[in-house]
């Protein structure tokens, strides 16, 4: 077999410490101060709409620094902010490294240690947002200020920044869009980093050793949806109704979930299977090189088709997130009765196409509107800005692999791609299948190795733009 765990590829690209902080200590000063604000960052519960006292929090420790503030607007739920190595007023061209600060929700029971304790225990900071995205964020506030430190006296050619955005686990709207809207040009972006992919162990067949890291140039569109349907039935649970509301919607659901969705490889996809062919080498490289090509393609199809290791990145996803009936007795027949659909779009698909194709098979007892639909934008180039990237993963992590790839989940990274500026999705750390699958999850928690490790490479490439950095 080419890959012998699916999980790895349904999370693409997305080394852990085994004793605490206490136990195994850090000598770097800068260490030490990276583990307790992350921790402290993770205590301040920022559930969506609840942003403003972390960016209180995080304004106060920019402030204590050299670095330059920018507070862009500061709403309890738009709560949006720069920290800079010049003043943006300078107006130097700026390389920008940003995250968001809301989380999504924690239900406390299925939690080691409360969601939103920030505990350092075995190797972890544990704790809502400590990988999404609180922890890359730290990342980023570490190596500038380590940056400034060291060169802040210097004029550089560039400015360096770090944009912390509100609202990303919801739209956006009070976060990045208010960005583009309203100050993109003051910020004067050469390139972006966001979320994105991370290091996995496992993803070359022969060489299971080497972490590859897919730097994200792209990301699916997500396209939410609800579907409803609605019948005046018999209203006692004891009648047989005929097509009563949730029946009705659950035939439509099967037929929407178990439907075919067809496999597309574009630009982006080829160049990714073209450089993980080319990390493989031999036979099996040349196979995954070409694999969309016919004389691979009955060989290599069963890894494409739905259920096989590649299939999200070639194919657009529908996940069934909630179904609801109103609310009844247990012995009474709901009227009505809904779903949401989250629908991952890959980029450049139609989503009037998609939405027809998701009627036809739905059928007309119910009914599907858009809840949200997100930004779609082209590939962002491989250039100068990505090579500065990868040569500082390829420092930081030895024996280590860098790709293009598209990201199959979402960000804020579109927003800024739409305006044609280069955006590359990157959290600089290796990674396992357990603490991925911790994002929106219980027990969600930081290697604290990799963090700072990421710190490292954060740093690395600021000092590489800068042209100051030495090997």
């Amino acid at each position: 077999m080419i890959l012998n765990k699916k999980i790895f590829w349904i999370l693409l690209f997305v080394g852990i410490g085994s004793k605490t902080l206490a136990e195994n200590p850090i000598h770097r000063p800068d260490s030490v101060e990276i583990v307790n604000l992350l921790s402290e960052m993770i205590q301040i519960n920022t559930v969506t709409g609840t942003e403003k006292p972390l960016g209180l929090y995080l304004t106060k420790w920019v402030e204590e620094t050299d670095l330059s503030l920018r507070i862009f607007t500061d709403q309890d739920s738009a709560f949006n902010f720069m920290a800079s190595l010049y003043p943006l007023s300078d107006n130097k061209p700026n390389y920008v490294f940003m995250g968001h600060i809301d989380v999504v929700p924690a239900d406390e029971p299925d939690w080691r240690y409360p969601p939103f304790s920030g505990k350092i225990q075995d190797g972890f900071i544990w704790g809502r947002g400590a990988i999404d995205d609180k922890g890359p964020l730290s990342m980023m506030f570490m190596a500038l200020k380590r940056f400034s430190e060291k060169y802040g006296h210097l004029d550089l050619p560039y400015n360096l920044s770090v944009l912390v955005l509100s609202g990303e686990e919801l739209y956006g709207d009070n976060g990045a869009k208010i960005i583009v809207d309203h100050y993109i040009h003051e910020i004067n972006p050469v390139a972006m980093f966001g979320e994105g992919g991370s290091g996995m162990i496992e993803i070359i067949p022969s060489y299971p050793d080497v972490a590859v890291f897919g730097m994200s140039i792209n990301e699916k569109v997500p396209l939410w949806l609800k579907v409803e349907a609605k019948a005046k039935s018999s209203g006692h649970g004891a009648s047989e109704a005929e097509l009563y509301a949730a029946k009705s919607l659950i035939k439509s659901l099967l037929r929407i979930i178990d439907s075919t969705r067809p496999i597309k490889f574009d630009k982006l996809s080829k160049k990714m299977f073209k450089e993980l062919g080319r990390m493989e080498g031999g036979f099996k490289g040349f196979m995954i090189k070409n694999s969309y090509k016919w004389f691979a393609w009955p060989i290599m199809k069963s890894y494409f088709l739905e259920g096989g290791p590649f299939n999200i990145l070639v194919s657009s996803s529908i996940n069934v997130t909630e179904i609801r009936t109103e609310s009844t007795s247990c012995n009474s027949v709901p009227q009505s009765a809904h779903a949401i659909l989250d629908c991952r779009l890959l980029p450049g698909m139609s989503q009037k196409n998609f939405l027809a194709k998701m009627r036809l098979l739905a059928g007309n007892k119910v009914d599907i509107s858009i809840i949200h639909s997100g930004i779609h934008a082209e590939d962002s180039p491989v250039n100068e800005s990505f090579k500065f990237m990868e040569k500082a993963l390829l420092h930081n992590f030895e024996n280590s692999k860098v790709a293009p790839f598209l990201f199959p989940a979402s960000s804020d990274n579109n927003y800024f791609r739409a305006l044609k500026i280069p955006v590359y999705g990157i959290t600089p750390m290796v990674t396992t299948n357990d603490i991925m699958q911790r994002i929106h999850n219980s027990n969600e928690r930081m290697p604290i190795d990799q963090l700072l490790k990421g710190y490292d490479t954060f740093y690395t490439m600021m000092e590489m733009v800068q042209g100051v950095f030495i090997e």
